[in-house]
């Protein structure tokens, strides 16, 4: 109990005996009523004490939640930025062994076909096939080049490094994307060879 409301008690109190004529007050009842409202202010100050304790608890409660909440979505976006990395590095290796093996196999046909006497279908056609093919794996390198520059760039603290990152991040894909669609037309390129040939 505040004492404002211990004083506002005791007016209230006299103004009662006011009410009823009264024109003395009992120094006894007077104590007695005294030791109750004190009563009541350490009644009222341990209430406000459980009720501070509780609201803190509360709050504390409510702090490690939230805290809790944020580190999860922290460790779900540090994952989700991991799986992304090992994908796209996936995909621009696989860009690159595709198309180079593909290329190596080019490479051996011509040059058993070079050295065979009885081979005497002209080879351009296939020799086309193998620089789209080159193509597709100069893409590739290139590709893992800029993967560097923007990892290098998000890593900067400037908002103008990172925009940059984005620029080297998207060219990146292009350029995969790129040396995946080489692979496919050459191909295609070399699949017409075939046809002919045989």
């Amino acid at each position: 109990m505040k004492a404002s409301e211990a004083i506002d008690d005791l007016q209230k109190a006299l103004d009662d005996l006011i009410a009823r004529n009264e024109k003395t007050v009992s120094i006894d009842a007077l104590n007695n009523y005294l030791s109750l409202l004190r009563k009541d202010a350490e009644n009222s100050h341990e209430i406000d004490r459980i009720q501070h304790e509780k609201e803190q608890s509360q709050f504390v409660d409510a702090s490690q939640r939230n805290i809790a909440a944020y580190n999860a979505q922290i460790s779900m976006s540090l994952e989700m930025f991991k799986s992304v990395i090992v994908t796209g590095q996936a995909a621009l290796k696989s860009s690159m062994i595709i198309n180079g093996g593909a290329a190596l196999a080019l490479l051996t046909f011509i040059g058993h076909a070079l050295s065979s006497p009885s081979f005497n279908t002209p080879i351009k056609g296939i020799v086309s096939a193998l620089l789209i093919f080159c193509a597709g794996v100069l893409g590739s390198g290139v590709a893992a080049g800029t993967t560097y520059l923007s990892q290098l760039s998000y890593s900067a603290d400037k908002a103008l490094w990172r925009k940059i990152g984005g620029v080297f991040h998207i060219l990146t894909t292009c350029l995969v994307i790129i040396a995946y669609f080489l692979f496919g037309y050459a191909s295609y390129t070399a699949y017409e060879f075939f046809c002919k040939v045989v």
